[in-house]
């Protein structure tokens, strides 16, 4: 546990946070947080996204080049005739 100081910053209040304070809580840089407050205590949790898979699936390129296409060459053992 680490102490800081809220500072002034514009027209706000500010805390820095540590990188090992953001590593031990796994938050990155620019991460969406909720922040909730009660007297004596702040706390901040991580969002998780929401995730729309109808707008997943609209962002995904509809033509013949997104066919399936092996990486490696076929041997043979994996093709199955029919």
């Amino acid at each position: 546990m680490s102490t800081n100081q809220i500072r002034k910053w514009g027209n706000s209040a500010a805390i820095r946070l540590s990188s090992e304070a953001l590593n031990q809580a796994c938050f990155s840089v620019d991460q969406i947080v909720s922040i909730k407050a009660s007297k004596g205590r702040i706390i901040i949790e991580a969002v998780q996204p929401a995730y729309d898979l109808d707008k997943m699936l609209a962002s995904v390129e509809k033509s013949p080049r997104t066919q399936y296409q092996p990486h490696t060459k076929r041997i043979g053992a994996e093709i199955i005739k029919w």
